[in-house]
């Protein structure tokens, strides 16, 4: 099936599941089908589109699309974050009926953000590269340590100097997250692959 219409469907099941409240935070299922588009977009991605977005005409654009949703962002009154989660069905978020173009106006406006994010990012390798190609164990591993800290209150943010912590804190689990210690252990879970294990015997 071509890329295209893998994609169109995908987008079309996570509009759609946000109307069944029986699809929320269990399993992370309702998370799953919102986001899945956006792996699945990443999948099919060649290199050679990625270099596209590096035109000085793109990077232009990409850089008033990026000051213009900063502002707004700044700006715009209180934002239920919950549409950003997409862990809540469209009858929880107050659009029982209009969700679906609520979540695709999402969709859009996250799409204009990677695609002028992507455009900006250098093409040649840094010492950190390889946390941008283990991202994915970043991504599932560290909801542990949040689940942690939210039942142990470890850190209340209850002053400004509170989120110099956090943001510390965010930087030290990236880095031990995408460390080639931690992909050793979790890679047979994560991308099911058991060839490094085989290699050693």
């Amino acid at each position: 099936m071509p890329a295209f219409i893998t994609i169109s469907i995908a987008f079309a099941i996570g509009l759609l599941v946000g109307y069944f409240d029986d699809v929320g935070k269990a399993y992370s299922l309702s998370r799953t089908f919102a986001f899945f588009p956006f792996f699945l977009v990443g999948y099919f991605l060649t290199k050679e589109q990625l270099m596209q977005l590096k035109k000085p005409t793109i990077r232009t654009i990409s850089f008033i699309i990026m000051l213009v949703l900063a502002i707004l962002i700044y700006f715009m009154p209180d934002f239920n974050s919950g549409w950003l989660l997409a862990s809540k069905s469209y009858s929880h978020l107050g659009l029982p009926t209009t969700g679906a173009f609520a979540r695709f106006l999402v969709y859009f406006t996250s799409s204009l953000m990677v695609i002028a994010f992507l455009s900006w990012v250098p093409s040649r390798e840094f010492s950190f590269t390889y946390i941008g190609e283990r991202t994915l164990y970043v991504y599932l591993l560290h909801g542990f340590f949040i689940q942690y800290i939210r039942q142990t209150d470890l850190l209340p943010v209850t002053h400004q100097v509170h989120l110099i912590g956090i943001f510390v804190l965010a930087i030290v689990l990236v880095y031990l997250l995408s460390h080639k210690f931690t992909v050793t252990i979790f890679k047979p879970l994560i991308e099911f692959d058991f060839n490094y294990l085989k290699s050693k015997k």
